[in-house]
């Protein structure tokens, strides 16, 4: 074996560990010998993990798609988008300042990351504008705070 106890007694035995890092898991074998030279046949086994940090962060919104475009007359339907730094779900409302939980509308996951949120947005108008106010919330359930707006409208 490779390495040896830094503190040594009768019976008892320790190191310190400098080389562990958040949410790694780690196994260690350690074996014994006495003043004899009696060394003990089967490896004993530590075994621990060090705890991920709590996330305290919300999910960071960017990209929203079609900000500020003006679509064509008579377009019926459109798909929103938005991306996120990190798994999460997003919602919207049509009223700004609306707290996570009381937001009507969801997005739906474009793929298995949980990253990239798109909604179809049907039964669109001529001449409307359209201000949907979005928010996103991660698995430890980090809301963030601010709106990130997706506006868009018809033409006449």
């Amino acid at each position: 074996m490779q390495h040896f106890f830094d503190q040594t007694s009768a019976v008892s035995h320790s190191t310190l560990i400098t080389t562990l890092s958040e949410g790694g898991q780690y196994e260690y074998f350690i074996k014994c010998q006495d003043e004899a030279g009696n060394t003990n046949i089967d490896d004993f086994s530590v075994s621990f993990s060090v705890k991920l940090p709590d996330d305290k962060t919300p999910p960071i919104l960017t990209n929203p798609s079609h900000q500020g475009a003006i679509l064509p007359k008579d377009t019926k339907e459109m798909v929103i988008a938005i991306s996120t730094n990190e798994p999460a779900s997003c919602r919207y409302s049509a009223n700004a300042g609306t707290a996570y939980s009381s937001m009507p509308g969801s997005f739906s996951y474009y793929d298995q990351t949980q990253k990239f949120h798109t909604k179809n947005i049907t039964g669109l108008q001529n001449g409307k504008i359209y201000d949907f106010f979005v928010r996103c919330r991660d698995s430890a359930g980090n809301s963030n705070i601010g709106d990130v707006l997706i506006s868009f409208s018809v033409e006449q």
